[in-house]
């Protein structure tokens, strides 16, 4: 994840994979598999303390994105020395927020509480409104990778990403855009007052290592 004015990294997001070259290497396969077994709460942890342990006292990792669970918000949450909770956001996808913003507004007040931050990811594929953004306050907004693709040829796409940056900024939130994948995007997601991107045209998914991250974005120029 990038700053789209400059290049500069400002975070990276924690992508899980199965057990590789299987059925299960990508992860919609693998959640698929667990929501029908019922362990995906299971499975959840445990991608999730595997990215914790990965980023712990990598320099330059920025912020750390994990995509959660609806069922493991409710868990208890704790950083691994070397990582402080204020540098790890955790990301729910509109599509499993449901219309009870009473229960995620006691949830993200929970998380912050610990020191984390909380994000709203996909936005645009679900049925969220403006009301429950300002009762909840995300720390991130993140706009599905359907809007941005194409964004560059599409004026109605172009419209709606303005309108999410000023809720983004009207509730507090960073907003960030996803699904990048050319120098077209980058320039009109600018010109929405879009400040942060991530995608194929900074740097593709990558294990460095056994650390799953890499440090830098690919210097690609805008």
């Amino acid at each position: 994840m990038v700053e789209l004015a400059t290049g500069k990294v400002f975070g990276h997001e924690a992508f899980a994979r199965g057990p590789a070259a299987s059925p299960l290497e990508m992860p919609g396969a693998l959640f698929a598999v667990s929501g029908r077994l019922g362990v995906t709460r299971e499975v959840d942890r445990l991608c999730r303390e595997t990215a914790l342990r990965s980023a712990a006292g990598r320099e330059g990792l920025g912020k750390l994105f994990l995509n959660v669970s609806a069922e493991s918000m409710e868990d208890t949450f704790e950083a691994p020395t070397g990582l402080r909770p204020e540098d790890v956001v955790l990301e729910l996808s509109e599509r499993l927020l449901d219309g009870d913003a009473a229960r995620w507004e006691t949830t993200f007040r929970r998380l912050r509480t610990a020191g984390f931050a909380v994000g709203v990811d996909d936005m645009g594929t679900g049925f969220v409104t403006r009301a429950f953004l300002e009762r909840v306050r995300p720390d991130f907004i993140k706009a599905d990778v359907s809007l941005v693709r194409g964004l560059d040829h599409s004026p109605i796409k172009q419209e709606l990403l303005q309108s999410l940056v000023r809720i983004a900024g009207r509730v507090g939130a960073q907003f960030v855009a996803e699904g990048i994948e050319n120098e077209g995007e980058v320039r009109a997601l600018i010109a929405t007052g879009a400040r942060l991107g991530q995608g194929f045209w900074f740097a593709s998914p990558s294990s460095s290592g056994n650390s799953g991250f890499s440090d830098t974005a690919q210097g690609r120029d805008h």
